[in-house]
This record gives structure tokens, C-alpha cells and sequence, in this order.
């Protein structure tokens, strides 16, 4: 049905920016680089909000039915509205994660700034950098917005401001330690993506609609 490849366009449609960010170093390239980045980052945040916003139209065409499994799409009604309302909740969601984003970007900045005994405890000033980042990406989650996306805007915030408001000692080490754990979480993705394979049945596989991707 329409809602079926809607649900499968919004999953689809954001594009994987591995390969070309394997190819472009960060030693060598430092801002192609993190365009490529912030542009894979993107990419996926939208996708969800396209997602919720298609997810959220079929949901109100099912209102006042007993089904409300999202897959079972048959007899939903899309018309014109259905359509204006997803694109009007798209943008909400959007406005709203930049929002809580950067809002929550400027507090860290002006607590760290103002908060001047902060300076001589290094690991403290750290954890509230890791703090802030986190709290923003649950409060976007427990809004149902999208915690990507507010996670991505809030980082853009704290890199042009909160990070200048720390001492010395605490911009080597959030560095170091930011990597580290990006480091750790990318390696734990790739190796439990590629052991899940052994424990997927093979019978759920379609090769064609593989090959159709």
C-alpha cells in the first residue's frame, strides 16, 4: 500500500556516508571531513523525523479502529491532508529538536562560564560537558523528538562556545575522552552488526529484495 512505501522511503532515504568518510581522512582533509559528517548525521536525523511524521499520519488514519499496528496499513485513507499534516508535524519536530538542542548547548555555556570554581576541578567540568550532551538527547527522546538530531545541534552549540568556557585541562581532556568514546561505540556497533549475522535465521533473507535495495 501508500503507507507501506511511505514507511519504506523514510527508512531508505538517508544515504551512508562510511565508505566516503574511509576515504577522506580527518588527519588529511579536517573540514571535508566533518561536512561529510555532519551531513551523515543529518541525513539519518531526518530520516527519523520523516519516519515519525509518516508513522504519526497512519496512526490518525487508523484513529477510531481497533488495529493500531502501523504495518497493517490497508484502508488508511491519505488524501491531501494527511499529507499537509505530515509535512506540517516534519517541520515541527525539526524546529523543535533544533530547539532543545541549542538550548540546552547555551545553558552548558553559561553554567561553565559563570561558574568559575568549576575551572579547578577538570573531571568535574568534563562530566558536566558529557552530561549536558546526554540530557539533551533524553529530552528529546522523552519529547519524542528526535534525539539525534537535538544530540547533533547541541554538540555544534558546546563546540562554539561551552568549549572556550572551560580551562585548559578540560578542552585536552573532553577531547581525549569524547574520542575515546566514539572510538569504543563505533567499534562495538561493527562487531556486534557483524556477529548478529550468525545468529539471524537464514530463512528471513529475501535476496531479491535485497537486490532491489
Amino acid at each position: 500500500t501508500i503507507s507501506e512505501c511511505l514507511l519504506l522511503s523514510s527508512v531508505l532515504c538517508a544515504t551512508d556516508t562510511v565508505a566516503a568518510l574511509s576515504i577522506v581522512k580527518e588527519s588529511e582533509y579536517p573540514t571535508l571531513n566533518s561536512i561529510l559528517f555532519g551531513e551523515g548525521v543529518v541525513n539519518d536525523a531526518v530520516a527519523i523525523l520523516i519516519f515519525k511524521a509518516v508513522e504519526k499520519m497512519i496512526e490518525n488514519g487508523h484513529s477510531g479502529e481497533a488495529s493500531q499496528d502501523i504495518i497493517n496499513t490497508k484502508g488508511v485513507d491519505i488524501g491531501g491532508s494527511e499529507i499537509g499534516q505530515a509535512v506540517l508535524d516534519f517541520f515541527v519536530l525539526t524546529i523543535s529538536s533544533l530547539g532543545v538542542g541549542i538550548g540546552i548547548g547555551l545553558l552548558s555555556a553559561f553554567v561553565l562560564k559563570h561558574v568559575k570554581s568549576l575551572q579547578h576541578h577538570p573531571v568535574l567540568e568534563i562530566f558536566l560537558i558529557l552530561l549536558f550532551g546526554y540530557s539533551s538527547y533524553l529530552l528529546a527522546e522523552l519529547l519524542k523528538l528526535s534525539g539525534i538530531m537535538t544530540l547533533f545541534f547541541c554538540g555544534v552549540v558546546m563546540s562554539h562556545y561551552t568549549y572556550h568556557n572551560i580551562s585548559e585541562d578540560s578542552k585536552v581532556g573532553s577531547v581525549i575522552s569524547i574520542s575515546t568514546f566514539g572510538f569504543a561505540a563505533e567499534a562495538f556497533l561493527f562487531t556486534y552488526l557483524g556477529l548478529s549475522i550468525f545468529s539471524t535465521e537464514s530463512s528471513s533473507f529475501n535476496l531479491n529484495f535485497t537486490f532491489l535495495i
